[in-house]
């Protein structure tokens, strides 16, 4: 006999609270069957496997988080900028609960819901990657005279060392003055930085399909 189906964002969100509220590893089928008052059965289902549940729930929150800095480098003249799209990405990873709560409370966890899924290959981040900014050096948004490898090492530095102190009741502060240092050292000066929207629309999409797979 078919089991009823629980609402696919019902179960998401659920899972979510879950997450923020204890942590990756605490929940389970039944813990998550429980908050919605069905059965393990039912949303099994639905989900054949935890595992299959917090990939599904890890893949919604990087679609929105990817969709909120695409929306904020698309709307600001100066988007296209190396320091804008840093700025964007790190305000979505601290001021979205849920991404805020894997990436910084559980990210060992992250890791291994993303590895098992998609292969030891696999670590999910919203870093950006060295070749990401030889792209934007080839449309003139940063500095040629810059190492693409040293820029992605310090700005993973600084992001893992605002986990480390996380929270922050300064976060702007913060966020402002990382801008401003690519603003100073990184940025190539220009009027038009739709170059560098279009750079970081087509990355943001390449990994948002790569999350997205099932």
């Amino acid at each position: 006999m078919p089991y009823p189906a629980p609402d696919l964002d019902e179960v998401l969100d659920a899972t979510a609270e879950l997450v923020i509220k204890d942590s990756l590893g605490a929940v389970t089928i039944r813990s998550v069957a429980s908050r919605l008052d069905v059965t393990d059965d039912e949303l099994l289902h639905l989900f054949p496997t935890l595992t299959d549940l917090l990939v599904s729930m890890v893949n919604r929150e990087y679609a929105a988080m990817f969709r909120v800095v695409l929306d904020n480098v698309e709307r600001d003249p100066l988007g296209g900028l190396l320091s804008r799209i840093v700025r964007y990405t790190l305000t979505a990873i601290y001021e979205r609960e849920l991404a805020r709560a894997l990436y910084l409370s559980d990210p060992d966890g992250l890791n291994s819901v993303m590895r098992a899924s998609y292969g030891l290959g696999h670590t999910p981040h919203l870093h950006l990657r060295s070749s990401f900014i030889e792209q934007m050096q080839l449309a003139g948004m940063v500095r040629e005279d810059v190492d693409p490898e040293w820029i992605t090492a310090a700005i993973s530095a600084i992001a893992a060392g605002m986990a480390l102190t996380s929270p922050h009741d300064d976060l702007d502060d913060i966020v402002d003055g990382i801008s401003l240092m690519l603003v100073r050292s990184v940025d190539e000066p220009t009027e038009d930085t739709t170059p560098g929207k279009i750079v970081f629309c087509e990355y943001a999409t390449s990994l948002a399909s790569r999350t997205g797979r099932r």
